[in-house]
């Protein structure tokens, strides 16, 4: 089993959004844990509606390849199109951060929430 550090985001019907994307993280990964959400400004988007951030933990022995797959098909199952990127609304990114002891996204580990996420769910 490897652990796994995956981090949500969302911009537009959060609420919506987030308890679909539970819902499919619990059934693929059932002892998933997650860190408290956190409300933050939007990065390098011209649109100011804040987003909703979450860093969750989990353990697999499914692949790296798998787990992204399956990511992005939770991504689909929220309604996210390439339509929304130029309107700068996220339905619902979900971003594979740490596989086992691989750091796939080195930029997004140093947003401190992230960070902060991340400590709160090692303890």
């Amino acid at each position: 089993m490897v652990d796994c550090f995956i981090c949500l985001g969302s911009n537009f019907q959060q609420i919506k959004y987030y308890d679909i994307a539970y819902q499919r993280l619990k059934e693929f990964f059932p002892l998933i844990k997650y860190a408290p959400s956190v409300e933050t400004t939007p990065i390098g988007l011209n649109r100011t509606e804040p987003f909703i951030n979450q860093v969750a933990h989990f353990k697999t022995d499914y692949s790296q390849d798998d787990v992204k797959s399956y990511l992005k098909k939770i991504e689909k199952e929220c309604d996210r199109t390439d339509d929304d990127k130029s309107l700068e609304i996220i339905r619902m990114d979900i971003d594979l951060l740490i596989y086992g002891g691989c750091v796939l996204k080195q930029d997004d580990l140093k947003r401190s929430y992230i960070a902060s996420g991340i400590e709160q769910l090692i303890i």
